[in-house]
């Protein structure tokens, strides 16, 4: 469907768009036993907008790209397409109420359930793209009006509220001192508010406001580079010049670009603000009772990796060597596969799914790990572009070992 639309037009036309969607639409069954197949539909329409960001935001930073100066060609068509049919979808959709339904329910889950139990980002992206239904019985495209800019300011609220719950606070330095005191103002109630978010359980005698702020800066930081990659081409507003050179994307620049506060006595430190974020707290017992893992809520650092891999592949394969398939008896199954994301080590079946080129080490050369290929390896994945390599290695191996009368 996407496709069709960066084919046949260089440039994002809304009257294609509104083409493929009725399209899509009128296939739908109309009737009322359909209605929860038409609300998955939306969701997965909305998983897809927000997963695509991230996924591009993932490899923008993986690759030491700029955020909004130098996108490839591809994952600039790809979003600009996928975001505005999430846009115009309200305009075309054939019964309003699945979107006023969606809406509902997408601002319940930011609104009365923990920010440590669903994916703040997605959530926003969804109620932005929904909101409109609620106001109108014929909706128009989403666009970055001010109701929009409130549910963002929302959200950033819920992410900071989820960071401040979660943050290591271990690796903090000594209390600020009093000169340091007088020129943060702003963070005067920030040890004390965090206090309040962790049901007191934690000791802030000790704790440096200052450093606690940027560690919660870091964790929001993906938040508002996906922010910014959504709503530029929500809107089409040129971003600054920061934002198009590598390393431009701070926190100011980014929160002055969506238009909202950088400071933390504006961003928490209120009272309406305050009391929601506490209420985001009371909200999260499974988090406070052990229930959920810290890797799960917690934003990482950089971008995913493989795993590590020895250098000599003959490490590698001491370590898998004591490996034996528990689901089966037979010889032929022992032959053991390492998944390269998680390092769990399974079953390959049998010895057509084994890839090494020198089965059984036969020709005595030792074999090195090429970390350039490596990390190209990442990168496809990273991309999502694994089976498009596949795919093209078999076209052309088809091709050069076929001729073409018999293809």
């Amino acid at each position: 469907m996407i496709y069709y639309v960066l084919k046949e037009t260089k440039e994002f036309k809304v009257i294609k768009i509104y083409y493929i969607c009725d399209t899509m639409c009128s296939r739908l069954p109309a009737n009322c036993a359909q209605h929860e197949s038409r609300l998955h539909l939306l969701a997965a329409l909305y998983r897809t907008t927000s997963y695509t960001i991230m996924s591009t935001d993932a490899v923008l930073q993986a690759e030491n790209r700029p955020l909004l100066g130098d996108l490839p060609s591809r994952h600039r068509d790809a979003l600009q397409a996928v975001i505005r049919l999430a846009a115009v979808l309200p305009s075309v959709w054939t019964a309003p109420k699945h979107l006023s339904h969606h809406a509902i329910s997408t601002l319940a889950i930011l609104e009365n359930t923990s920010p440590l139990t669903h994916h703040v980002f997605s959530t926003m992206v969804a109620l932005v793209l929904t909101s409109p239904s609620l106001f109108s019985k014929e909706a128009g495209p989403a666009r970055p009006t001010h109701l929009a800019r409130q549910i963002a300011l929302q959200s950033f609220r819920a992410q900071l509220t989820r960071a401040f719950m979660v943050i290591d606070v271990t690796s903090t330095s000594q209390p600020m001192d009093g000169a340091e005191r007088v020129r943060r103002p702003d963070l005067k109630n920030l040890l004390p508010i965090m206090k309040i978010l962790r049901r007191d359980q934690l000791d802030i005698d000790k704790l440096n406001a200052a450093e606690i702020w940027e560690a919660v800066k870091r964790q929001c930081h993906s938040f508002l580079r996906c922010s910014c990659l959504f709503f530029h081409f929500l809107s089409d507003i040129n971003p600054p010049t920061e934002l198009t050179v590598v390393g431009g994307d701070t926190w100011e620049t980014m929160c002055g670009y969506l238009d909202l506060p950088s400071r933390f006595r504006d961003l928490l430190d209120v009272p309406g603000a305050r009391m929601k974020a506490e209420e985001w707290s009371g909200l999260s017992n499974s988090w406070f009772k052990g229930e959920i893992d810290v890797r799960v809520v917690t934003e990482p650092s950089e971008p995913p990796r493989l795993i590590d891999l020895p250098e000599d592949f003959s490490e590698l394969m001491n370590i898998v060597s004591e490996f034996s398939c528990p689901n089966s008896e037979r010889d032929d199954t022992k032959n053991p596969t390492m998944c390269l994301v998680c390092g769990q080590i399974l079953c390959s079946q049998s010895y057509c799914c084994q890839i090494e080129i020198n089965k059984g080490l036969r020709r005595g050369n030792p074999l090195r790990l090429c970390p350039e290929r490596y990390e190209a390896l990442r990168m496809m994945w990273l991309s999502h572009g694994i089976h498009e390599r596949i795919a093209r290695s078999l076209d052309t191996n088809m091709i050069l070992n076929n001729t073409w009368q018999n293809m």
